[in-house]
């Protein structure tokens, strides 16, 4: 059974996958090297620690939801205006 927090949601372990509606997220930064000496906690410690980072990020993803709307809007916006290849040749022939 996967590890679970005080509401008995699911906890990804490192390096678990990413969902889909997070695969278009801002580049996460590698924290690994400016906190490699962290001190031992306990489960407690951790699962509280990692609830308050849970309601932060709510918190603040309530407050400013326009601004992070409207910050993904404009990226696929680049996004959809940038072909990926070239057009394929026009010809008088259909497809198939």
């Amino acid at each position: 059974m996967a590890p679970q927090d005080a509401r008995g949601n699911p906890i990804n372990p490192r390096g678990a996958r990413r969902r889909p509606d997070e695969e278009n997220m801002m580049p996460s930064h590698d924290l690994s090297s400016e906190f490699s000496d962290r001190p031992p906690l306990s489960d407690a410690a951790v699962v509280e620690i990692l609830e308050f980072l849970r309601r932060l990020a709510e918190d603040l993803e309530s407050q400013y939801c326009g601004e992070i709307h409207r910050y993904y809007e404009e990226r696929s916006r680049d996004c959809d205006n940038t072909p990926l290849t070239d057009p394929p040749p026009m010809t008088d022939d259909p497809p198939f």
